[in-house]
């Protein structure tokens, strides 16, 4: 009964040794894809992102290297500087710089929605302000 006892309370041990690992280890992970994330894409993991690289990374073995080298291919690393495509347009079309609200919306256009600078072309030419001006 003892000797039972006492390998209850060493695999108890264990699992928490393991428990522990685990949850430094997804902390690893967070900071590897957030640093990622910033350093090629100037912006913070969105939840979806950083569940899918944990997932690869755990799951699949990915490397700091095979989730920069995704990132890099993405759509919207390929699409350039998000900001500096709005901002060429709003110039462009409307002839000012855009405000916070633009900025904030075609970000997540081109992000979320896989908006190509053609597309925040067509949506500015479909305002009321560019009506005003021409």
């Amino acid at each position: 009964m003892k000797r039972g006892l006492r390998y209850l309370v060493y695999g108890m041990g264990v699992a928490a040794m393991l428990c522990a690992t685990q949850a430094r280890a997804g902390e690893d992970y967070e900071r590897i894809i957030t640093r990622a994330y910033e350093d090629i894409l100037n912006r913070k993991p969105d939840t979806g992102g950083l569940r899918n690289y944990r997932i690869k990374m755990i799951d699949e073995g990915w490397s700091e290297q095979d989730v920069r080298n995704d990132l890099r291919n993405s759509v919207e690393a390929k699409k350039g500087d998000v900001d500096q495509i709005i901002r060429r347009a709003y110039q462009d079309l409307l002839g000012r710089d855009p405000d916070r609200a633009g900025f904030d919306n075609y970000r997540k256009m081109i992000r979320d929605k896989d908006w190509s600078e053609q597309d925040v072309r067509n949506s500015i030419r479909e305002s009321q302000e560019y009506r005003n001006k021409h």
